[in-house]
């Protein structure tokens, strides 16, 4: 069954997750896999800061993936959208989506 799509509005950006791609600021983005995991993960949890472990346990399938494996796909997540901004990294602590 498809994920429903995940749908946010912050003060410089819309977006929605849908399947394997993001719609940001109306441009559909397609991202890859771990990114998208990450990113949807974080969508769910809009403003709040999440650990690399509480991102492993709310990512589907992503249990065994050690924090480098999550440094990795937000490092391309913001390749990918060309806004290393909107995925904040909050210093030991965690990631969080941009307000």
């Amino acid at each position: 069954m498809p994920e429903r799509a995940v749908r946010l509005a912050g003060t410089r950006y819309r977006m929605e997750v849908r399947g394997q791609a993001v719609v940001l600021n109306d441009e559909l983005i397609p991202v890859p896999p771990g990114p998208i995991a990450v990113l949807r993960v974080l969508a769910r949890n809009p403003g709040r800061v999440l650990s690399c472990a509480e991102i492993r346990r709310a990512a589907p399938n992503w249990s065994a993936v050690d924090d480098h494996a999550i440094e990795m796909a937000v490092s391309r997540l913001r390749r990918t959208l060309q806004d290393g901004n909107l995925v904040q990294t909050v210093m030991r602590r965690g990631y969080r989506l941009a307000a």
